[in-house]
Parts: C-alpha cells; sequence; structure tokens
C-alpha cells in the first residue's frame, strides 16, 4: 500500500488544491485512492457531514464514502496551530501515534493513501512534536506546496533545510498560483528555485479560479514522476 504526504511552505499556498488533484488523478486510473487530513481547525463546522472543508474537498475529490473522524481524526473549533488550539479550546490535545493509528486503519480499505498536512513543516502538535515529527514517522515521499508570492523562494529553501535536518523525501515541489502571463521575475524565480534546491520534479500549477480547482487533475508526465519517487 503506497502513501504520500502533501505539505506547504505555509498555511493558504494549495495544499488541498494539490491533494485533491492528485486524489483525482489516480482515482481516473482506476485506483482505489484514499484521503487524510490528520489535523485539521476552523471556526465553523464546514458542513452536517464533515467538520473540515478541506476534508470535504478531498473527500469529494478521491469519491470516498470514508467517516469524517477517519480522515479527520483530530479537529479543532479555533483557527490556530494544534497544539495552540487545543491548549485554549481544552479539546482532544494530538497524539502521533493516535494519529499514526488511525492512519494504518484507513490504509486497510484503499491502496494508495494521500495524507494533506496543516500549514508548514514546523507547526506544533505538541508542545514538543511538530508536522514533521509526523512526517518522519510515516516515512512516506513528500510533496512540498508553495505559492507564487513574494517570499516564496525564502519559505522553500527553509522547508527544504527543515526535509534535510528530519530525513524526510521531497518527491516534488509544486509552484501554485503561478502566472498565466509570467513575467520576467516570475521565469526567474523558477530558474532560481531549480538552482538552489535540489529536487529533479518541480512544477507549476497555474493561478485558478475556485471552479476550476475543484475540477483540476496532475497532468500524466507530472504524475508519472510523482510516483516514481
Amino acid at each position: 500500500m503506497r502513501s504520500i504526504v502533501v505539505t506547504g511552505t505555509d498555511t493558504g499556498v494549495g495544499k488541498t488544491t494539490v491533494a485533491a488533484a492528485l486524489a483525482r488523478s489516480l482515482r481516473s486510473k482506476g485506483i482505489n485512492v484514499g484521503v487524510m487530513k490528520p489535523f485539521a481547525a476552523s471556526k465553523e463546522r464546514y458542513s452536517v457531514k464533515y467538520r473540515s472543508e478541506d476534508t470535504a474537498i478531498l473527500a469529494k475529490a478521491a469519491g470516498v464514502d470514508d467517516y469524517d473522524h477517519e480522515i479527520n481524526p483530530f479537529f479543532y473549533s479555533l483557527p490556530a496551530a494544534p497544539f495552540v488550539a487545543a491548549s485554549i479550546t481544552k479539546e482532544i490535545p494530538i497524539t502521533i501515534m493516535g494519529a499514526v493509528s488511525s492512519l494504518e486503519k484507513l490504509k486497510t480499505k484503499h491502496d494508495f493513501l494521500i495524507i494533506e498536512g496543516i500549514g508548514g513543516l514546523m507547526v506544533p502538535l505538541t508542545e514538543k512534536e511538530t508536522f514533521a515529527d509526523f512526517a518522519r514517522v510515516l516515512n512516506a515521499p513528500m510533496i512540498v506546496v508553495a505559492s507564487c508570492k513574494i517570499g516564496i523562494l525564502n519559505h522553500i529553501l527553509l522547508t527544504l533545510h527543515v526535509s534535510r535536518n528530519y530525513g524526510l523525501r521531497v518527491a516534488g515541489l509544486v509552484l501554485n498560483s503561478f502566472p498565466c502571463r509570467p513575467s520576467v521575475i516570475d521565469r526567474q524565480l523558477v530558474d532560481a528555485v531549480r538552482r538552489f534546491c535540489d529536487i529533479e520534479s518541480i512544477f507549476t500549477i497555474p493561478r485558478l479560479r475556485r471552479e476550476r480547482q475543484s475540477q483540476l487533475e496532475l497532468d500524466d508526465k507530472i504524475l508519472d514522476k510523482i510516483l516514481a519517487f
């Protein structure tokens, strides 16, 4: 059973968009794909069925009917890092092994599992553990998502530095919301990323409206490179 982690350089960079696109792509090839958002936080419940909007998007993309608590075992009713949210709301605190246990159970129902992170790698889950610690326990290849905005190069390099320190394997880097009409700076950014980042698979996803994001699938060449890692 294969799995992959989708993380980001920050919150709001498009992790869910990329994870959902990957799920649709695998599903279209007849693969029984499952999705998981182990940790989520939001001020309001999204729907009767799903507490998190990200969970709902992932479930729809994969076409699964798994229960919300299976896809998202740890949810906090405060938009903050899980450790901070749990400290304030007094909701059940995270245990990494508890999240891993939920993941192992979900694995038995699918042939491929996509795990979407929360925030970036150094988001604290507990007083002593971050999402990077969780990713290290999983020992699965990882896709890093970054949003094309000022500061992206710094955020990418910091994320890759953490990845190396934790022994995490980066299967690909996605530059999300890339301009449809790239400027000289935009094109130079891609060149700089390739120069400074020791990653073979670097992809761009254009800036898309919300309705197009809900239909996005990854190009076969991109998918093949990710799956070959």
